[in-house]
């Protein structure tokens, strides 16, 4: 499987040929990381609130808080409870 190193030269090898194929497609996909991360999904869940407050549908916006709540805390508990370590020697920079 994929900890026992098969898929690492495989994937290796795609990651540049997309590299070099379409700086503009990494380039993309780099900003979308971003907005995946904490503060870009501040500013769309911010957005997605101020955007269903304005249509008057405050439950909408009251049910997309609580399911960030939700998964913010499945994330603290649960997270460090099933965490598994990583294999000895993995290059996993560049993935979260």
């Amino acid at each position: 499987g994929v900890l026992a190193g098969r898929w690492g030269g495989f994937d290796a090898d795609v990651a540049a040929a997309v590299r070099v194929a379409s700086p503009a497609a990494t380039a993309l996909a780099g900003w979308v990381t971003e907005l995946g991360g904490g503060v870009g999904t501040a500013v769309v869940v911010a957005a997605a609130v101020a955007t269903f407050l304005a249509l008057r549908r405050a439950g909408d916006a009251v049910a997309l808080l609580a399911v960030l709540a939700a998964v913010e805390l499945t994330e603290v508990v649960f997270k460090p409870a099933l965490a598994v370590p990583r294999p000895d020697g993995a290059d996993l920079s560049g993935f979260s």
